[in-house]
């Protein structure tokens, strides 16, 4: 138990009653068994929350790899925004009040890379704000190396030649005149890390040209279309 506590001794002389007895006060202090709760299977860019029991009069220093603590070094609770991809560590060490007293704990965390796509892209270099009506483009993102992710797309007004396969690329025809939108989610394989990405795109009707006049004609003789 906490608190000042007594050691005694008695030695004795064997075969007699010669003995003497010591006393020792002894000041027992709370001894920290710090125990760390939080994601350990985290992504990139993510900011996640990580604690440890607080007692009362213990100091609490923290330390991450692969991130950054962003709020709450010297409390029980901190807050981490997750920079590299890995096997990465959280770590605690809780001291008591007198600082005599003093332990450590550590948190494994997997952190999986968020892919970095920021837009959709045009393969063609158009504007990809912008179709025509009955037209089919060919659309990708801006995703490094993109045989590392997956890919989700979805449309409005419009339908994927072939049918969709959830490739880098797709070939979208535009069917609906209006405010559109294509929608790409892109995720590390075997994770939850993703991001998606909404690209809106107006549609315009495409002209219907008609001539009218004749379909024989004489030369040099004028003709009206």
């Amino acid at each position: 138990a906490e608190g000042n506590q007594t050691v005694m001794v008695v030695v004795s002389t064997p075969n007699s009653d010669c003995k003497v007895s010591l006393t020792k006060t002894v000041t027992v202090e709370y001894q920290p068994a710090p125990a760390i709760s939080g994601d350990a299977t985290v992504c990139t860019d993510e900011v996640e929350m990580y604690s440890t029991p607080a007692n009362a009069g213990s100091t609490y220093a923290w330390s991450v790899t692969g991130g950054t603590i962003t709020s709450g070094n010297n409390s029980n609770q901190i807050t981490v925004m997750w920079t590299n991809a890995g096997n990465q560590q959280v770590t605690v060490t809780e001291t008591n009040a007198s600082g005599n007293c003093f332990a450590t704990a550590t948190l494994d965390v997997t952190v999986s890379e968020t892919p970095a796509t920021t837009e959709i892209t045009r393969i063609d270099g158009g504007n990809v704000n912008h179709a025509c009506e009955g037209y089919t483009y060919e659309y990708g993102t801006d995703t490094p190396n993109p045989g590392n992710y997956e890919f989700a797309w979805t449309v409005t007004g419009g339908e994927f030649v072939g049918g969709v396969d959830n490739t880098a690329t797709v070939d979208v025809k535009w069917t609906q005149t209006g405010n559109n939108t294509l929608v790409v989610t892109v995720t590390t394989p075997n994770t939850d890390c993703d991001v998606t990405i909404t690209q809106n795109v107006s549609v315009t009707p495409t002209p219907q040209p008609n001539i009218d006049g004749a379909t024989v004609a004489c030369i040099n003789k004028d003709h009206v279309y």
